[in-house]
């Protein structure tokens, strides 16, 4: 999912560390919504798309831009789209998957039903405001009769501060629409001039680096991801982004972490903790904690994922967080000081 990218931007030339941090936690918030249109599309057109006639799924994308108002791409040479079919919603037949990538930094992805009364298609649900798609799969689980969605996206941004971010990203139908089911950090490469902060008295360029292997069990139970990660400096005064050798390894680690399928948050998590206390749930915007409610001593929670393994937490090592599930649904961050690991 896509945030504001421009005024997130902004705040880099504020602050380095917090933007880094907020990509990677708050990147892919969806927003979404049904669209029925009018337009039918014929079975024909999509079949032909199926199979790999391009033209056809040209004309499909554009059926598919027009729907979401977003007719000013029509004529973009740089918008792709992705296709394939399987079952996604649970009904009697298979539907449509169309993903769109509308470079530099958005997508839309399109769930299209069958009408089998007119032997035509139609749009029955789009999201919006993720980041650009390289690729659409399709997966299944033993014990779940519908497929998830697995997208891969690539973010290239070169406003400012340089960063480039690859995401493994799952979605799985629940509750009436997509909810995402993981994400995880494939590549992501970032530099930094700390000159642009005019509170920092150092002129420095600063690299981060993670490349990650992300794979999956045989029954697609088990996410495993094995990443390095490491935090460069280069002490050149260009202002454009200097040569690669010039950067000097500070810091480097390498991370190894499982996730596994919990059936009744429809989503991968790395495990369960309990609350030693009282304890806070906090709402995370990037640079600060905010109380969201107080969770009870004793309570347990699925965690999401450990903040403390973000790349840029290799520079100052302050984000001793989870994100986490409540058993209420809420989900927010805890400090890892105020829970016990199951």
């Amino acid at each position: 999912m896509k945030r504001s990218i421009l005024s997130l931007i902004m705040l880099m030339l504020v602050i380095c560390i917090p933007f880094f941090a907020y990509f990677y936690n708050n990147k892919f918030d969806l927003r979404v919504f049904n669209i029925f249109s009018d337009n039918d599309i014929s079975y024909t057109l999509v079949e032909s798309s199926l199979n790999g006639n391009q033209s056809s799924l040209d004309k499909l994308t554009k059926i598919i831009l027009n729907a979401n108002n977003l007719n000013e791409w029509e004529n973009e040479t740089d918008v792709k789209a992705y296709i394939c079919s399987g079952d996604i919603l649970g009904g009697p037949e298979k539907e449509i998957i169309i993903g769109i990538s509308l470079p530099p930094d958005s997508s839309l992805l399109s769930i299209l039903e069958p009408n089998n009364g007119k032997k035509q298609y139609y749009i029955y649900y789009t999201t919006t405001d993720l980041a650009p798609i390289n690729s659409i799969k399709l997966f299944t689980l033993p014990f779940y009769d519908k497929s998830l969605i697995l997208l891969k996206e690539t973010l290239d941004e070169s406003f400012g501060a340089f960063f480039k971010s690859t995401i493994n990203e799952i979605f799985i139908w629940n509750n009436s629409k997509l909810e995402e089911a993981w994400n995880g950090t494939e590549k992501y490469t970032a530099y930094w001039n700390t000159a642009w902060d005019e509170n920092n008295p150092e002129n420095k360029w600063i690299k981060l680096k993670e490349d990650a292997i992300i794979s999956m069990s045989q029954d697609n139970t088990l996410i495993s991801v094995h990443s390095y990660q490491a935090y460069m400096e280069s002490n050149t005064l260009d202002e454009n982004i200097p040569e690669d050798d010039t950067f000097k390894t500070v810091k480097q680690r390498k991370l190894s972490s499982t996730y596994h399928w919990d059936n009744e948050s429809m989503r991968y998590i790395r495990g369960y903790a309990n609350l030693n206390s009282n304890t806070d749930l906090y709402d995370y915007d990037g640079i600060n904690f905010i109380k969201k409610k107080e969770l009870s001593n004793g309570e347990t929670v699925k965690l999401i994922q450990d903040l403390n393994e973000l790349a840029d937490n290799l520079i100052n090592n302050n984000l001793n967080y989870y994100k986490v599930l409540t058993s209420t649904g809420l989900i927010g961050y805890i400090s890892k000081e105020a829970i016990s690991l199951q």
